[in-house]
């Protein structure tokens, strides 16, 4: 009985992964690069992205500070 188990699951393992395959296949289309504007652009976003969260915990984090030193001093 747990031979079967094991045999069914493994079918459908194999299922699984040949329908995966199947859908992200390498040489089944074209790969689309960004472009150079593109790329600029999205790193341009996250930097600045980065800036203004890490300003936002910085502004947060010394409010915080600021407010426990005058409760517990």
């Amino acid at each position: 009985m747990a031979k079967e188990a094991v045999k069914k699951k493994l079918a459908e393992l194999k299922k699984y992964l040949l329908e995966v395959w199947a859908e992200v296949n390498p040489q089944k289309g074209k790969v689309s690069w960004p472009s150079k504007n593109e790329i600029v652009s999205s790193t341009m976003v996250v930097l600045v992205s980065i800036v203004l969260v890490g300003a936002y915990i910085g502004v947060v984090d010394f409010v915080i500070q600021y407010l426990l030193k005058k409760v517990i001093f």
